[in-house]
């Protein structure tokens, strides 16, 4: 994995903000590329996704 396209790949991650019943809800995009193996790499979690 080459690390500007794995920055690339994350570039592409974002956070949305979803409001419903009053609630408001942040999600994230669809994980592309390597972004999922970075966040394990790391030993994180990624962000969940709806």
């Amino acid at each position: 994995m080459r690390y500007q396209e794995l920055m690339e790949d994350l570039k592409r991650l974002l956070a949305v903000e979803v409001r419903h019943d009053g609630k408001k809800y942040i999600t994230r995009t669809r994980l592309e590329g390597s972004a999922y193996e970075a966040f394990k790499a790391l030993g994180l979690r990624p962000p969940n996704h709806v």
